[in-house]
């Protein structure tokens, strides 16, 4: 009978091998995956702006704020503590974000007032979102045109 005496060394060797080649097809896998995440992730956020969007417009009508607004430049931040938001990913998982909304107005053409209306997700509900001033690098930006009531 034939011993075979370097047969933990041929395993060691072929799992070292292994171990070599596999993390960059794990790699791309994972890469894969993340982007579909992203990708999945925007057009969520996409589809839950327009609800956001239409929840804050009643708002802002139930509540007159818009007649509170004076005719001066306007920077607001509401609320001022970021409410939360789930997004189901499906089988990717589910995201957790923090979002907030930015009111501005700059100008009043005769009767009619433009609102400029703006949304951000956050990671971090201490997190700021950076472009608080920069109505034109909104990702999600609204305008709002509006009547001033006569009275």
């Amino acid at each position: 009978m034939k011993k075979r005496t370097f047969v933990l060394l041929e395993l060691f060797i072929a799992i070292a091998l292994v171990s070599l080649v596999s993390p960059p097809l794990v790699r791309g896998i994972a890469l894969y995956l993340n982007k579909q995440k992203e990708e999945l992730l925007k057009l969520e956020k996409e589809r839950r702006v327009e609800e956001l969007f239409y929840q804050v417009c009643e708002n802002l009508n139930e509540n007159h704020v818009l007649e509170k607004i004076s005719q001066k430049s306007v920077n607001a931040t509401y609320p001022e503590k970021p409410k939360p938001i789930t997004f189901d990913l499906g089988s990717l998982g589910k995201e957790k974000l923090f979002w907030h909304y930015h009111l501005y107005t700059k100008c009043k053409v005769g009767s009619l007032r433009k609102l400029r209306f703006k949304i951000c997700f956050l990671k971090h509900p201490e997190a700021k979102c950076g472009v608080a001033s920069a109505f034109q690098k909104a990702e999600y930006g609204f305008i709002l045109a509006g009547e001033k009531e006569k009275r």
